[in-house]
């Protein structure tokens, strides 16, 4: 949504002053000014609805900077990656309908170019100019600012608009040339229907013969066991239970139930949470050799369960991990890491990678404290799967 009022605003603003003579430019900005003041007033404050708190409450600092580790590494992307993008929505030898698609856009880019003194192929100049901008902005935002938004968020979120606008161009174009060969047009209109049918029906088979998605529609005892823990979630603890686990464990219980948890998963966090600072707490009151700072911890988080799993607070390939700044605090405590060179965004090796504190799994001392009780187990055959324990302090 972003993106597209990005690639709109751009648009507004280089036409309004490439159409405005320097003498009328002045004159011009007041009558737009007046023209237009209430609703840059209301749009002003529908805006503060949103990044109100980030001005105002965290001065314009997030503490989750989700947009700077996630999906990839700006210091190997510069403006050749940018231009790539822009090739690509017209090079895309991966199949036959992409191929026609891009093509086809690069006849509407051509036919605009050839008919840029009219209005709509001007705004759709504009539009790929600005998409490709707004891809390309950490080349300006990360020096001066040392900010950026994911750049392929930003493309993704405005090319599909600008690519569906030029292939419609396109289509025009090969009207146009083929009204004067006397080939009829429904023909192209047939062509260009069934190009969507082809490419519709293409995407509803990679849906539905993804991994994943065959996964969902099985019952192993995998999936059922994360129904029947649901199901208990949802009959036996309140709507406003706070749940400590392992980070990832606890971005599930969230998904399947809503209930509050300590630690997310950091890439599925809130920009405004210190998730860092929870992560290391979680750690602390989870393995921390201090009893009455785990009391303390667990008070201050109003936590209500704990639950350990196998999946993920004992497997040693699954860890949990925080900044070098709570070094000295899990020191204090007792908890043991490792320091590595590790991505935040375990989601794809693009990720950049930062040296940080890899804690693995090591004995779970709250559970020696007497500060709960077990309240619930699921089994797997014989094996046991995960358990809740209720906090009593």
């Amino acid at each position: 949504f972003m993106a597209l009022l990005g690639i709109m605003g751009l648009t507004i603003v280089v036409e309004f002053f490439s159409k405005s003579k320097k003498s009328s430019l002045k004159k011009n900005i007041v009558l737009v000014t007046k023209k237009y003041f209430t609703m840059f007033v209301i749009g002003i404050v529908v805006a503060m609805l949103l990044i109100g708190p980030w001005i105002f409450v965290y001065h314009m600092k997030t503490l989750n900077q989700t947009q700077q580790y996630s999906l990839q590494n700006i210091d190997n992307t510069g403006l050749g990656w940018v231009l790539r993008l822009g090739l690509g929505v017209f090079w895309q030898p991966v199949g036959v309908v992409p191929f026609i698609f891009g093509i086809v856009s690069l006849l509407g880019l051509i036919f605009c170019i050839l008919n840029k003194k009219k209005m709509e192929q001007r705004y759709a100049i504009y539009w790929f100019a600005a998409a490709l901008i707004l891809a390309g902005h950490f080349l300006i935002t990360k020096p001066l600012l040392n900010n950026w938004i994911v750049p392929i968020h930003l493309w993704s979120a405005s090319i599909w608009i600008v690519g569906l606008v030029l292939f419609g161009f396109g289509i025009k174009n090969i009207q146009l040339m083929l009204s004067k060969t006397g080939i009829s047009q429904n023909i192209v209109f047939g062509v260009f229907v069934g190009l969507l049918l082809i490419t519709s029906y293409q995407r509803y088979v990679a849906i539905n013969n993804d991994q994943w998605i065959q996964y969902g529609r099985t019952m192993d005892a995998g999936m059922q066991v994360l129904l029947d823990i649901e199901s208990w979630m949802l009959d036996n603890t309140g709507k406003d239970d706070v749940f400590l686990a392992h980070d990832e464990s606890a971005f599930a219980l969230n998904a399947l139930s809503g209930r509050q948890v300590v630690a997310v998963r950091r890439t599925h966090a809130s920009y405004y949470v210190d998730v860092d600072k929870r992560y290391a707490d979680a750690m602390v009151m989870l393995y921390g050799n201090n009893k009455e700072k785990t009391v303390e911890l667990l008070e201050d988080y109003s936590v209500d369960y704990v639950y350990i799993d196998a999946v993920f607070l004992l497997d040693p390939n699954r860890p949990m991990i925080t900044t070098l700044e709570h070094k000295e605090y899990l020191q204090e405590y007792g908890v043991n890491y490792t320091v590595m060179n590790v991505r935040f965004d375990p989601s794809t090796t693009d990720a950049p990678s930062y040296d940080a504190l890899v804690v693995f799994p090591q004995e779970l001392k709250i559970l020696a404290y007497n500060l709960t009780k077990p309240v619930k187990q699921f089994v797997i055959g014989d094996q046991l799967y995960s358990a809740f324990f209720e906090v009593e302090v």
